[in-house]
C-alpha cells in the first residue's frame, strides 16, 4: 500500500507606497514605491508499506 500527501502554500506580501520626512538632524525626504512579493512552497510525503 502506498499513500501520498501533497501540500502547497502561496504567500503574498504587499507594502504600499509611502513618503516620509525626517526632520532631525537635517530635513531629509525618503520615498518608496509600492512593492509586492509572491512566494510559496510545496511538499509531498509518502508512506510505503512493504511486505515481509
Amino acid at each position: 500500500m502506498t499513500l501520498f500527501k501533497t501540500d502547497a502554500s502561496v504567500y503574498r506580501n504587499t507594502i504600499n507606497a509611502f513618503t516620509v520626512e525626517n526632520r532631525y538632524p537635517v530635513p531629509t525626504v525618503y520615498s518608496a514605491a509600492k512593492e509586492t512579493l509572491t512566494s510559496g512552497n510545496a511538499k509531498r510525503n509518502g508512506v510505503l508499506k512493504l511486505r515481509k
